[in-house]
């Protein structure tokens, strides 16, 4: 019998992409030989508590309060040894345990389960932190390291100083799960970790679509007030630079030259929505902002929604590019990290925001589809089907389970 304990933490991640690959676990991932605990940091509960559903436990460990004389560093590596200290009750050192992390900043947390207690560490990369600051440009992180010893700005400080933590952890783990075969490139090439250590995995959904036929589709535009005759495009993710949101606006104000019977969909919040609804000016009747929606109500977009359009300058992987795939949506990406590997450089659904003229010719690309209904129902055909072969969830669940119960 192995124990596994699923490490989780509130942040932003939790709300998007690392939310959905843990809420997966706990939903699909079960066994007779795994013994299964979800452990969630910083928890919302005002107290330490231990709960057990559908033979599962569950461990809320909410945040702690320090000394004002500790620095932010202090405070947190005296929180983590605080967490090991909290579920040694919990862990059986007789037993095999994998600790399961999810976050790329918690070396201090690994360090001192590995210090308390017989365990294997696992690690799932869903992100490096550099690509946010730089847009994932890895030509650059490597010119960047390799005058590490030359003077640096404190942008660049930041960024060595993240990548030695990150080495720090990546070398204290037992295993690293990389969600694409570009992320284990990086870690091979970039972080020096042995490929025999790495596991490539891609992230998966488990099935929600159900087909429905076009009046059911006019009755929820109704419900939602959605013009019958509007095909609707749509977004979903953060509001950054690194998401494309910039481009986003660009292509579609080229096709509204060309049409005017669409919308623009927004779903989700992030530092650039007030830029974002700025430069929506004079299109504002034509683009609605959601802010960040649950489950149960974007799938409803998903349900109405024409195009689907996964702009992002970097993506690790792309839960959205595969949920809108999962929902027979054509899908259209930016021809980049993990969004090539999910349309395998399928020439008609990826683009390259770098191209000069890449917005207008995506518009008119666009365009042809919603005015062609038989190829736009055989294109989301063949995104469904790449979506059904490559990342329904059995494949992941069979791949994730060999994996912990591995030697």
């Amino acid at each position: 019998m192995k124990n596994v304990y699923i490490i989780n933490s509130s942040s932003v991640g939790a709300d998007y992409g690392i939310g959905t690959y843990i809420r997966q676990i706990s939903e699909y991932i079960n066994s007779a030989d795994i013994n299964l605990t979800f452990v969630h940091l910083y928890s919302k509960e005002k107290a330490f508590s231990v709960k057990t559903r559908r033979a599962i436990r569950y461990i809320d460990i909410p945040g702690a309060t320090f000394p004002s004389t500790y620095n932010p560093e202090k405070a947190y590596n005296r929180y983590c040894r605080n967490i090991a200290f909290l579920l040694m009750p919990y862990v059986d050192n007789s037993q095999e345990n994998i600790f399961h992390l999810n976050f790329i900043n918690q070396y201090h947390l690994a360090y001192e389960l590995k210090q308390r207690f017989n365990c294997k560490l696992f690690l799932t990369v869903h992100y490096f932190e550099w690509a946010f600051s730089l847009n994932g440009n890895r030509e650059k992180l490597q010119t960047i390291l390799q005058r590490r010893n030359e003077t640096a700005d404190h942008l660049e400080k930041k960024i060595i100083s993240s990548v030695d933590a990150e080495i720090k952890l990546f070398n204290l783990c037992d295993r690293i799960i990389a969600v694409a075969h570009h992320t284990a490139d990086t870690l091979i090439t970039i972080y020096g970790i042995a490929s025999s250590k790495i596991a490539v995995l891609h992230n998966a959904l488990s099935d929600r679509y159900h087909p429905q036929t076009e009046n059911e589709k006019m009755q929820l535009k109704r419900r939602l007030y959605i013009n019958d005759k509007e095909k609707i495009i749509l977004f979903v993710g953060r509001l950054q630079k690194i998401k494309g949101s910039c481009f986003l606006l660009e292509f579609f104000r080229a096709l509204l030259k060309k049409r005017t019977d669409v919308r623009l969909i927004i779903v989700g919040w992030g530092g650039e929505i007030q830029t974002q609804i700025q430069n929506a000016h004079s299109i504002w009747a034509k683009v609605t902002f959601t802010g960040f929606m649950e489950q149960a109500d974007l799938d409803k977009l998903y349900r109405i929604a024409d195009i689907g359009i996964v702009p992002s300058i970097y993506e690790e992987f792309g839960y959205v590019a595969i949920e809108m795939m999962m929902y027979n949506i054509p899908v259209f990406v930016n021809n980049t990290s993990g969004l090539k590997e999910i349309m395998q450089n399928n020439p008609f659904n990826t683009f390259n925001i770098q191209e000069v003229d890449c917005a207008p010719r995506l518009a008119s690309k666009i365009n042809r589809l919603l005015s062609n209904e038989a190829k736009r129902a055989v294109i989301a055909q063949k995104c469904r089907n790449l979506y059904k072969k490559r990342f329904d969830y059995p494949l992941w669940r069979k791949k994730l389970l060999k994996l912990y119960l591995s030697r």
